[in-house]
């Protein structure tokens, strides 16, 4: 299994824990209030930079500090899909140098990002698993340069590398 699918096991491993019985609340005979799960979902502009990240941070916060548990699902960073998708016409057409500035660029971005939002124990670990994120996007660009040719699925692959990203 490539990285990608390490990558996926791992997801679905923290999933399944939280899902299978990780939302145990009090019962109302204990005095406490049952434990929420709350679910969030943040489009583009809700997290499109840090600002607007660390305003949905605070409201995730508020949430678990009352007790409840989140599940926050994220969109990627606003503009960065059609960005991608810009990235994967660009090598499709022949312009490489265009596809690899547009990668230069959303990495810039998302580096900026998380060096402005991580904690600095986490950045180390956060930079390397964003770089193996752009390794691979660049390696799928790589490809569709060559052949010239997109199909649904590669750019599925190309346009979730932002919601990758952001998560």
């Amino acid at each position: 299994m490539g990285r990608a699918g390490d990558a996926w096991a791992g997801r679905r491993a923290v999933w399944t824990k939280f899902f299978l019985g990780h939302f145990a609340g009090f019962g109302h005979d204990s005095g406490f209030r049952d434990m929420a799960l709350i679910v969030q979902k943040y489009g583009g502009t809700s997290v499109g930079n840090t600002e607007r990240i660390r305003n949905v941070a605070r409201r995730v916060a508020e949430y678990q500090k009352r007790g409840d548990q989140v599940v926050v699902v994220v969109s990627a960073m606003s503009g960065v899909t059609d960005a991608l998708l810009k990235i994967a016409a660009d090598a499709a057409a022949g312009r490489v140098e265009a596809a690899q500035d547009g990668i230069t660029h959303l990495r810039g971005r998302h580096m900026t990002a998380a060096r402005a939002l991580a904690a600095e124990r986490d950045l180390p670990a956060l930079v390397e698993q964003m770089g193996q994120q752009f390794d691979q996007l660049d390696a799928v660009v790589t490809v569709i340069a060559s052949t010239g040719e997109t199909s649904p699925r590669t750019l599925d692959v190309v346009a979730s590398t932002g919601e990758l990203l952001n998560s």
